[in-house]
């Protein structure tokens, strides 16, 4: 994947905290998902202006974690779920 790619969030979604996970309403596909907090925070964070790596740092730094290759795997395995649900798309802007 591509580090230097950008993606932004879908309009309209819905976002509602459920018990520390966050469900997330796509109005376009009336379908739900549940995220995570750090899957959350990535959606939220998605907004054409960050590329993956300002996500991977952001990710680093919210959650203190060191292990690069951990959050690098998952916030491209986060990214690629994202993108087969229909809640991100690549900004090519």
């Amino acid at each position: 994947m591509n580090i230097k790619k950008r993606y932004i969030k879908k309009r309209n979604m819905l976002i509602k905290d459920v018990d520390n996970n966050f469900v997330v309403f796509e109005p376009m596909t009336k379908t739900y998902n549940i995220l995570n907090g750090m899957a959350k925070d990535i959606l939220n964070n998605c907004d054409g202006n960050k590329d993956i790596s300002d996500l991977i740092t952001f990710i680093k730094k919210v959650y203190n974690n060191n292990n690069l290759d951990e959050i690098k795997r998952d916030v491209f395995e986060c990214i690629e779920a994202m993108i087969k649900l229909g809640l991100i798309e690549e900004n090519v802007s």
